[in-house]
């Protein structure tokens, strides 16, 4: 069983692994089962994986969903953006686990012709 805290497995489960940052803070919300969530306006300046809009809604924290949400990964969400951690997340994309799983396709997606 994979390490759910190795960066290269979780980058390869990721749909979308993009830098961002807030455009206002976090809408909160309870889902039925009792569990916050908070929802962010997010700019996106740099798609490392995938291609997404510009400005896209994001849900924290959770994983991933079939309806086209974006979910933010509880791990990285927050990563401070610098040299040093986006070249580890460069290498983590370059040499992602090849993570056999369905794919989902974000409403946010930017498809190209």
């Amino acid at each position: 069983m994979p390490e759910e805290t190795d960066p290269y497995y979780i980058i390869g489960f990721a749909d979308y692994v993009f830098i961002g940052s807030t455009l206002s803070d976090g809408i909160s919300f309870t889902l039925s089962s009792g569990n916050k969530r908070l929802e962010y306006d997010i700019f996106v300046s740099e798609c490392l994986k995938g291609s997404l809009a510009k400005v896209i809604k994001a849900v924290y924290p959770a994983y991933y969903e079939n309806d086209g949400s974006i979910f933010l990964e509880s791990l990285y969400a927050k990563t401070e953006y610098n040299d040093d951690n986006y070249q580890r997340f460069i290498d983590y994309v370059a040499n992602e686990t090849n993570v056999d799983r369905e794919r989902f396709i974000s409403s946010f997606e930017i498809v190209s012709d």
